[in-house]
């Protein structure tokens, strides 16, 4: 069996008095605490630097820089440290309007032994504490890394080509390491395209696996469904009393190449943008309520043409955050623009899959600044001309 440690964290006492530190260093000493004294806040932070000091003893009044600088300057070195300020307690209320981040402990002067040991144990319980928090947090984070490789892993599918046809998706979770938002094609007898993509509201693990059920509930039944309308309303029968307070905005479309013909199912998605080869576009209108709150929902399909030449650009409302910003609607016709001026010259399959990955990068870089908090699918398809 594993020994428990048991060892006390060191304490630094910052301190320019050297009978008050050294009283101090007398009552840690007697608790169990090993202590350093430091006899100037820069002496302090130069010792903090090398040394592991989870709880620190700061005295308010220091020569050169003041104990608020210092402080500053140890949350920087050591995040998880424990501050404990020392202070005159008519000072209370000028120390608090200097502090501008996070607000350690008081202890006023003069010190009692007893007042001492309170905040001392009290300091290596909340240390004890954050860093059981942060090894939470660490191992959390790995795991959903690992989660992460595996939901690319099972999302996977396998190529398709289809002659006269180019198609690509790319899919980015938001500030979580899991993707509620998805995107896949489906090959059809009769030179189809089957395309879905959907979002799951919220983010994170929930939506991850609610996504990986829809994956299966497709894969079981895109075959057997003549409309995308008659495959989202099995989706959705399937999934009532199953999402909780999460529901799910979908696209099914069905590409017929040879006709030129587009039929598709909007339950909550945005709009289809259709994108002619002049660069001009437009919205391809229907409307649905999102999947999953209504059993036995009546669902529309819609139907559009397709011309040679032509684009198909899909997104979900991650994708929205851009018109959201700083330029405003205006974002999302310059990525309508972006689109096209990328993919529209492209005839060739490696080529056309390549510019897509880089679009959503440079998307982010033009016009975010930390990365799209949502999640975010994207798909164009492309009907070649002759």
């Amino acid at each position: 069996m594993q020994k428990k440690n048991t060892r006390k964290p060191e304490v630094l006492i910052i301190e320019p008095d050297s009978q008050l530190a050294l009283q101090l260093s007398r009552s840690f000493l007697r608790l169990g605490y090993p202590s350093h004294i430091a006899a100037s806040g820069e002496e302090g932070i130069r010792y903090i630097e090398t040394e592991a000091s989870p709880i620190v003893f700061l005295d308010a009044r220091l020569p050169v820089m003041s104990g608020v600088e210092i402080l500053n300057l140890l949350y920087s070195i050591q995040p998880m440290c424990q501050v404990i300020f020392l202070i005159e307690e008519q000072n209370l209320r000028e120390i608090m309007g200097s502090i501008t981040g996070r607000i350690p402990n008081f202890l006023f002067k003069p010190l009692a032994d007893e007042l001492i040991e309170i905040a001392i144990r009290k300091a290596e319980q909340n240390y004890l504490l954050d860093k059981e928090k942060s090894m939470y947090l660490e191992s959390l984070e790995r795991d959903l890394r690992i989660a992460a490789r595996i939901q690319k892993q099972l999302s996977r599918q396998e190529k398709i080509h289809m002659d006269g046809l180019l198609f690509h998706s790319v899919t980015r979770p938001g500030k979580e390491y899991l993707n509620g938002d998805f995107c896949y094609f489906y090959q059809l007898a009769d030179d189809r395209l089957l395309i879905i993509l959907g979002d799951i509201s919220g983010s994170g693990v929930t939506a991850a696996l609610i996504s990986r059920e829809v994956q299966w509930l497709m894969e079981t039944h895109y075959r057997s469904s003549s409309t995308p309308s008659q495959l989202l309303q099995i989706i959705n029968n399937a999934l009532i009393d199953k999402l909780g307070n999460c529901s799910l905005s979908v696209m099914a479309a069905i590409l017929h190449t040879t006709s030129a013909e587009l039929e598709y199912c909007i339950c909550g998605t945005p709009m289809p943008v259709l994108m002619h080869a002049d660069g001009s576009h437009q919205f391809l209108p229907h409307s649905n309520q999102v999947i999953g709150v209504l059993k036995d929902m009546d669902l529309r399909t819609a139907r559009a043409r397709v011309e040679k030449g032509q684009m198909l650009f899909l997104f979900t409302n991650g994708l929205l955050e851009l018109g959201m910003g700083q330029q405003g609607a205006g974002a999302m016709d310059e990525v309508f623009e972006s689109v096209h001026r990328s993919l529209q010259p492209i005839t060739d399959e490696a080529t056309f899959e390549q510019e897509f990955q880089k679009l959503l990068h440079r998307l982010e870089n033009v016009h975010l600044r930390e990365g799209f908090s949502d999640d975010i699918a994207m798909a164009v398809i492309k009907l070649l001309e002759p």
